[in-house]
């Protein structure tokens, strides 16, 4: 039977505080299996969370707002990032990402079919492509060239690796764009979805590990000091959901007059990207002008601090 949860009346700690501060713990696993159970439509049993190195080196991969990674009984890795800023080579930097957890986790001397099964989850609350879902699964096939067909593993290749096709052993990429929810509950993924967007559950929980939101990740069950570090947080969250909102508003009408002018897509799209840059450009001044520290002004636009400096540089703030 649903549960009915007066979500309005227990405000809830994000999602992507709660994987980055709270659901490290082994007794908190169960809130992360319901979600990646329901949005990978299996079931999930986490063995432990591991040490994610996928955001260290690079100025620009800290732009990343959380991540973590987990093992899961059966030997599964699982990738999880959340992003809030807008980044234009974001498929690249996923390309990237699972390729370091892969290397990662290979050991010298170690036979290749001893490689897990990785599982590479990108949760982002800005626009990432074109499309009409808020949930989409990549799929790798061999396809035949002359006949179309797709290649299937040899039987034995099958009883040894549990799969029918080389897809089932190449990492599987899921991104989920939690802008492009529609606030209509129609399943168990709706309804995570409706929490990450929200803060808040709908009003019946069926999805596994969602019940158990509204009795651990309340804000007012929080400790002091960790409470006004998440609002502190949520408040650098909110000035970037502001600045993508604008700069996506900003850029489309700047990019479709400049489609309109010369006529061809090309120039929509060009539009578009400049647009974005002079974006970020604005959204720099402006928060310095608000006394927003540099290193917050980064992250939140998804610049490296190098960047933040020359622009205000240029705009003769330094």
């Amino acid at each position: 039977m649903p549960k009915s949860i007066p979500s309005n009346d227990r405000p809830l700690i994000s999602f992507d505080w709660a994987i980055q501060r709270m659901l490290r713990k082994k007794s908190d696993f169960a809130i992360l299996e319901g979600f990646l159970s329901v949005m990978l439509d299996m079931d999930i049993s986490i063995e432990e969370i591991l040490d994610p190195q996928t955001n260290k080196d690079f100025p620009r991969q800290k732009t990343i707002v959380a991540d973590i990674l987990c093992k899961t009984s059966d030997d599964k890795i699982i990738l999880i990032e959340v992003q809030f800023s807008m980044e234009t080579d974001y498929f690249h930097r996923i390309y990237y990402g699972t390729a370091r957890v892969m290397s990662d986790r290979l050991t010298m001397g170690q036979r290749f079919e001893n490689i897990a099964k990785i599982y590479s989850i990108h949760v982002v609350y800005f626009p990432l492509g074109q499309g009409d879902d808020y949930l989409y699964r990549s799929r790798f096939e061999f396809v035949g060239v002359h006949h179309s067909d797709v290649l299937a593993l040899s039987t034995r290749q099958q009883q040894r690796y549990g799969c029918t096709y080389p897809g089932g052993v190449y990492p599987e990429i899921v991104l989920i764009n939690v802008a492009w929810f529609d606030d209509r509950i129609r399943s168990p993924k709706d309804e995570w979805m409706y929490y990450m967007k929200h803060e808040k559950l709908p009003e019946k929980v069926t999805a596994k590990g969602l019940h158990l939101v509204s009795e651990r990740l309340r804000i007012d069950a929080t400790e002091t000091k960790e409470r006004q570090a998440y609002r502190k947080y949520r408040k650098n969250v909110l000035f970037s959901d502001d600045y993508i909102e604008e700069v996506k508003m900003k850029s489309e009408k700047r990019g479709l007059e400049k489609g309109l002018e010369k006529g061809i897509l090309q120039g929509l799209e060009r539009g578009i990207e400049e647009g974005l840059e002079r974006g970020k450009e604005e959204a720099v001044v402006n928060a310095f002008k608000e006394q927003v520290p540099i290193s917050v002004i980064a992250k939140i636009v998804g610049v490296s601090e190098e960047r933040v400096l020359k622009i205000l540089r240029d705009n003769g703030l330094m």
